[in-house]
């Protein structure tokens, strides 16, 4: 099964993300990182906002959200009501997220390796196609 397959490779990939985080000594994971560039495009989101924007459950967004409260790449405002915080990324956060942004990037082009343009467009055309059957819009 294809998807099956996709599944396989999205794990092996944030595994390999996550090692290349650890060699070069970064304090995030690639979650944690995904949260992070979610914040460094629109700062001050909510934690339902962030969890639509990385398409993420809301409980899996907690988790992670409490464990970078804890390291201090965020900060919270307005702490009555967990749901209605709004998140924001500090400094340190910032310098984290685009030193893991690189990290990722020069993952990507590992990973793409010997793999042709054309070929690369075709697949994510029709992965973009998949998502859509499925009733989600890109």
């Amino acid at each position: 099964n294809i998807f099956i397959e996709i599944y396989k490779t999205a794990k092996a990939y944030g595994s390999f993300v996550n090692k290349q985080l650890q060699v070069a000594q970064s304090c995030i994971s690639y979650e944690q990182f995904i949260i992070l560039n979610s914040l460094l495009q629109q700062n001050g989101q909510s934690q339902i906002q962030i969890s639509i924007h990385v398409e993420r459950d809301k409980s899996s967004v907690t988790r992670i959200l409490d464990t970078l409260e804890t390291r201090t790449p965020i900060d919270r405002k307005v702490k009555e009501d967990r749901r209605k915080n709004r998140i924001f990324i500090t400094h340190f956060g910032k310098q984290e997220a685009l030193k893991a942004k690189k990290i990722v990037n020069d993952t990507d082009g590992k990973t793409l390796l010997n793999i042709d343009e054309v070929t690369f467009k075709r697949f994510k055309n029709s992965l973009i196609k998949i998502t859509c059957n499925l009733g989600h819009n890109l």
